[in-house]
């Protein structure tokens, strides 16, 4: 499976409690209209940080997301910053 599509799925385990399992989470989704307020986000942020062994400032570089789509480019950023840290570029 597409890393992209790893971590929209990853995204979708953690929505609230509550929200419809089968809403569609597309890039442009809006986080709010898929159920994500800020503190949710925060939560979010925090699980995909340990889940993918992120830096702890993984996140703050880049502001915060409000799109799907955007979370995404996040947490790839992230991972992309982890794999130049370890190979010492």
């Amino acid at each position: 499976m597409e890393r992209r599509q790893q971590i929209i799925e990853g995204i979708r385990t953690r929505l609230p409690f509550g929200t419809d399992s089968e809403i569609e989470l597309r890039e442009d989704s809006a986080l709010a209209d898929v159920g994500l307020n800020s503190l949710h986000l925060i939560t979010v942020l925090l699980e995909l940080q340990r889940e993918y062994r992120l830096g702890d400032d993984w996140w703050t570089q880049g502001g915060m997301p409000n799109t799907v789509g955007e979370l995404v480019n996040l947490v790839e950023r992230g991972l992309s910053q982890q794999t130049h840290a370890v190979s010492g570029a």
